[in-house]
Formats: C-alpha cells, structure tokens, sequence
C-alpha cells in the first residue's frame, strides 16, 4: 500500500484538482450529448441540461468518496469496485435521470429500456474512474519517491554528522601532548601555531554544511591543517605532497569527503611504517568525473618488496558519501586510495563562506564537457 497524503493541505489540493477535472469532464460529455441530441429537446434544452450536469456531478462526487475510501485500503479493491460497479451506477444514475426528468416535466412519452439509457453513462463512468484512480496511483507514487529521497537525505545527513563529530580521540590527545610537550621546551611559537592549526581545523569542522556541498579547495585546505598538526606528532616520518589544478579548485565535493581517507594513511600507514612515509594527494579530472587519490609509500618497505597492505584495512563504505566510488589498490611500499564521481562546479565562488554554504540547488547540475 503506497504512503499517504503528506498533509490534510496536500489530500485538499488533490480532490480540488480532480473536482476540476471532473467539471471539464461533465462539460465535455454534456457538450457532445448536446450535439446529437439538440434539434430533440430544443424546447427543454437548458433545464435538462441543468438536470443532467447537477446529477451526473452528485454521481461522481459519490463514486470519488467510495473510490478514495476503498483506495486506501487497497488499491486493488478500488480497482474491483470500478470495474464490478461502474455499469450499476450507470444504471442507477439512468434511472434518477428518469424520475427527475417525468417530475420536471422534461421527460415525456414512451421510453426504452433504462439498460440502454445508461450504455451512454457507463462508458464516461468508466474512463473518468479510471483517471481518477490514475491520479491517486501517481500521487501516492510520487509520495513515496518523496518519502524515498527524504530517507536517503536523513540518512546521508545523520551519517556526515556522525562524521563531523566522531574526531577520533587519539588525534585530539596526542595534539594536546604535543602542545603540551612543546610549551615544556619553552618552544612558545610553535605551540602558538599548532594551537592556531588545530582551532582552524576544529571550527572548519563544526561549521561546514553536512547536507550541502562546499569547494574541493576548502576540502584540500582542511586536510592540509590536518596534516600540518600530524606533522608535528611524526616530524621525521611524515611528508606530503599536495597536488590540486586550478580548473579544479572549484570543483563541489560533499563535506569530509577525503578526511577519513587521510586518518585511515596516517593511522595505518605513517604510524606502524618503520621508516619515513610519503603522503600524496592529489585531484583529477577524467572526462566528466572527478577522481581523488590519496596513497601513501614507505622507501624502505618499498625495498622489502611487495607489500599486501590492502589486506588488512578497514572497510571505508560507511563513511564514504553514496556520490564517489572508492577503489583501494596495493603499490610498492604501501597503498593507493582513489574516490570517482561525477564532476560538478559550485556556481558562485567569489567567497570562500558562499561556497561553504552553498548547496546541491546552487550547483552546476549539467555535467562537464570533455
């Protein structure tokens, strides 16, 4: 059974429209039913076309309150009833017609059998209960795609605050023993700017919008203030290469995108290599599609050999926005990460605070050309 109408407002709207459509409907039938039979009833053409319209409109106001009922019980049912019944409702409704009609005075002499008086109504009955049963199945469709999205949204939101929140509590320890360790050795400037590092990544963090888009250049700004506070922690140990074109630096990527990806290289990687770590990132555009890549490589595992460092990783999917595919591959001496998606632009850069709030309608939604 397809959800219900979102509101009682929503329910309203729908049966206006079909009241509307049923009005267009009557006039159609009527203006046919006049064509063939006007030189008839010239002498009563107006009051018995008064008397058809307010009966047949009383008729389908009935059937609808039956129809809507049934439909949202079952849509089946609704079905069975149009089809089980709209021939009797033609007939009754022949039959009502017949009796207003003699009362009037519009209906006079011998008069054929009421089965083939309501031939004529059994055959509007039936298209315009299909149509409205037609509507109902489109909206309650459309509904449930809504609901669908909506599901989705929360999810992918609940998942990026989750994210946002979850700042791993290792890092956040040892940064604060590092400043720690620093002010001891009376090293004021360097604590200073570690301190400066890890507010800004702290406040680039709480205040990026999860359910919206932000620059790839933000994105490549955040993970560079990540990195320059590890870089303290494994000053021998950690070296980065950032490589971010231009052409790319306004690409719209959702927020953290890469973020996990860089706490998984320095916690797998930098933290149990025994020897110095290279960390590169870098971004590219392949046709129509935006690939990020982050691995990491270790010259003296690189010496040992192959390594099958893949193996033991930990599986990323549920961090990883639906939007980009994440492929992981082994290399010489440590690992490749590598994020697809499709390739958008943030419409309006001019300010890096539009950008952090502009969301997926403000996005160039047409894909790049080759």
């Amino acid at each position: 059974m397809h959800p219900p109408l979102n509101s009682s407002e929503e329910l309203w709207r729908f049966r206006s429209k079909v009241l509307l459509f049923t009005l267009l409907a009557i006039c159609a039938e009527l203006a046919l039913h006049a064509m063939r039979f006007l030189g008839i009833w010239q002498s009563v053409f107006w009051d018995m076309y008064a008397l058809r319209f307010v009966v047949l409109l009383f008729t389908c106001v009935l059937a609808y309150v039956v129809l809507e009922w049934l439909e949202r019980e079952s849509q089946l049912a609704a079905i069975l009833a149009l089809a089980l019944g709209f021939f009797p409702l033609a007939i009754g409704h022949a039959h009502v017609m017949r009796v207003l009609g003699s009362a009037f005075g519009l209906v006079q002499g011998e008069q054929g059998p009421i089965v083939f008086a309501a031939e004529s109504w059994a055959l509007f009955l039936l298209l315009w209960g299909s149509a409205v049963l037609a509507s109902f199945y489109r909206t309650r469709l459309t509904r449930e795609k809504t609901l669908r999205r909506e599901a989705i949204a929360t999810a992918h939101r609940a998942k990026m605050r989750a994210l946002r929140y979850r700042l791993n509590p290792h890092f956040l320890f040892n940064t604060l023993n590092s400043i720690g360790l620093l002010a001891l050795e009376k090293r004021k400037h360097e604590a200073e700017t570690l301190i400066s590092r890890l507010a800004t990544f702290l406040r680039a963090s709480l205040r990026k919008d999860v359910s919206g888009y932000h620059s790839l250049a933000a994105e490549f700004a955040q993970a560079d203030d990540y990195l320059q506070i590890e870089q303290v922690r494994f000053p021998d140990r950690l070296s980065t290469k950032v490589d971010l074109p231009k052409h790319l630096e306004n690409a719209a990527v959702p927020p953290f995108l890469i973020q996990p990806l860089i706490e998984l290289a320095i916690g797998e990687g930098v933290s149990r290599s025994p020897g110095p770590v290279t960390l590169e990132i870098r971004a590219i555009r392949d046709n129509k599609t935006l690939q990020v890549e982050l691995g990491w490589r270790s010259e003296q595992l690189a010496d040992d050999g192959p390594s099958n460092s893949v193996a033991g990783l930990p599986d990323l999917t549920s961090v990883i926005s639906e939007e980009y595919d994440l492929a992981v591959e082994n290399r010489r001496g440590g690992v490749l990460l590598k994020l697809t998606g499709t390739l958008r632009y943030i419409v309006d850069a001019e300010s890096q605070a539009a950008s952090n709030l502009i969301g997926e309608s403000a996005l160039a939604t047409e894909q790049v050309d080759g």
